[in-house]
């Protein structure tokens, strides 16, 4: 009976062991924007080039840990990317004038960016290794949501940030936007954008 007692006891707390690892290694884990992120888009005219950057950029990311303590896997279950209309910026007043006005900046403040799917590739977590992810996700200008393919390298840095770095060329007229326009017309933007960005994520 002594012996059955002792067997029952390391049973226990082996097991005991066995979640104690598997709580260490899963959970979900919320990362916030950072303020040092950047994201800019650069467009054509009839007069020249020119770049539109993000004053502020809003959001979160969230990973989600699974497993146990000797293996557990990594990947992205939430992403959202928000950015104000007004805070984009030409460097030309104008020029700001027309591209809310084109954005429709009164009836629909933000540009957001939802993910919705990571068709392949997986987080790396190791400081300095770089992860290409290709990605699924549902881009809203001014009201019009499309979805979007996008593909998107990240790393973790030493300071446990993470980084995303990427380009998306997308069309205006896609979302109903038409093209802002300059000096009675004289001035004509080009109705595709190529939106840049190189996002750092905080868990601070």
């Amino acid at each position: 009976m002594k012996m059955m007692k002792n067997i029952l006891m390391i049973l226990f707390f082996s097991a005991g062991l066995y979640t104690s690892a598997n709580a260490q290694a899963s959970g979900e884990v919320k990362y916030s924007i950072a303020p040092q992120s950047k994201l800019y888009l650069n467009g054509t005219s009839t007069l020249h080039n020119f770049t539109i950057n993000a004053k502020e950029v809003n959001g979160y990311l969230i990973i989600e840990k699974e497993g146990t303590a000797n293996k557990e896997d990594v990947k992205i279950s939430g992403l959202k990317v928000v950015i104000p209309v007004k805070k984009l910026d030409t460097d030309k007043s104008s020029m700001n004038d027309n591209m809310d006005e084109a954005l429709k900046a009164d009836k629909a403040p933000d540009i957001t960016y939802e993910l919705k799917s990571v068709d392949s590739g997986a987080l790396n977590e190791t400081a300095g290794d770089s992860s290409k992810l290709e990605t699924t996700g549902v881009l809203t200008i001014a009201g019009v949501s499309r979805q979007i393919k996008m593909t998107v390298n990240g790393f973790k840095s030493k300071d446990g940030n993470l980084h995303f770095t990427g380009s998306k060329v997308v069309k205006m007229t896609d979302y109903g936007v038409k093209p802002p326009t300059m000096f009675f017309g004289a001035i004509r933007t080009g109705d595709d954008i190529t939106v840049n960005f190189n996002i750092v994520l905080s868990a601070k």
